[in-house]
């Protein structure tokens, strides 16, 4: 229903049990179409979709720190019960769960970090997500924290360096290419997501 996510700001968990996960993808859609309009010169129509990348942040709770299902009712979120171990199945959430889509702002982590309140809250979440995913190191079944066959994964491990921790993006991005995308038998992709990461990192 385009015309009430352009009211409201956000996905409706009454429209789609995918709120969080849909919202925060139009937002990035969003950046994209606000870069091809002003590389065309169209400035003000560009400026108009750089705000509504923003959005991202209508579905972000601030006492729990992840981004859940919002109400448009009575602006009530819908997050899972238990966020030390999550579902990987939870159908609010596409191909994931909220770990997964924690992070997924590649187009503003400034502006995510913010939400974290500031660069060392960031930054001591952005690690358990990658270390406790090596306690569940598995290149075939889904991971609850750091997947390697899932597409919002992707820039993950970059955005340490957005927070001036390079050295956990080598470090991470290292372990990955030994252990999940190495030149071993088990290191063959078994998803083509994987494939494609396999060539990023």
């Amino acid at each position: 229903n385009p015309p009430q996510y352009i009211k409201l700001g956000f996905v409706p968990y009454e429209d789609d049990q995918h709120s969080a996960p849909l919202t925060l993808s139009y937002a990035y859609d969003d950046y994209a179409i606000g870069n091809i309009l002003s590389a065309v010169g169209l400035k003000d129509e560009a400026n108009e979709y750089y705000s509504r990348s923003k959005w991202y942040k209508n579905v972000w709770e601030p006492i729990k720190k992840y981004f859940c299902p919002r109400a448009s009712t009575n602006n009530s979120f819908d997050c899972p019960s238990e966020v030390g171990l999550l579902d990987v199945f939870d159908k609010r959430y596409v191909e994931g769960d909220a770990w997964h889509y924690r992070f997924f702002v590649p187009h503003d982590t400034d502006g995510l970090i913010e939400l974290f309140g500031g660069t060392d809250e960031f930054i001591k979440e952005l690690e358990i997500f990658f270390k406790n995913s090596q306690i569940w190191h598995t290149t075939t079944l889904p991971n609850p924290y750091y997947w390697p066959g899932n597409e919002h994964n992707l820039f993950s491990v970059w955005q340490f360096s957005y927070a001036n921790r390079s050295d956990l993006t080598q470090l991470f991005s290292r372990w990955l290419t030994k252990h999940v995308y190495s030149t071993q038998p088990n290191g063959i992709p078994l998803h083509y997501s994987q494939m494609m990461y396999s060539l990023t990192i």
